[in-house]
């Protein structure tokens, strides 16, 4: 199985969190949503300063890791907010 790796960047500490393994980006999506609207995470109460973004993939099968050159950003937490607050 090919596993999505993703990892949030903290921007305004200008560092990535650990990596996380996803079935599929939309299931990361998912998982960052629910982040930006929890009253009990750093994201949702900073959301201006954190980004999900995409940096590869993972086999299951052979063990292998291929990397984005360059990170590819999926969402930022404050448009989920935002977002959140439509609905």
């Amino acid at each position: 199985m090919i596993k999505q790796i993703l990892a949030i960047k903290d921007q305004k500490a200008g560092y990535f969190l650990d990596p996380q393994t996803y079935k599929s980006i939309g299931e990361a999506e998912r998982q960052f949503q629910h982040m930006a609207n929890d009253t009990k995470t750093l994201v949702c109460t900073n959301p201006e300063d954190f980004v999900l973004y995409h940096i590869g993939e993972f086999d299951t099968a052979t063990g292998t890791v291929h990397h984005n050159a360059v990170p590819k950003s999926v969402m930022r937490a404050d448009s989920l907010k935002k977002l959140a607050s439509v609905q």
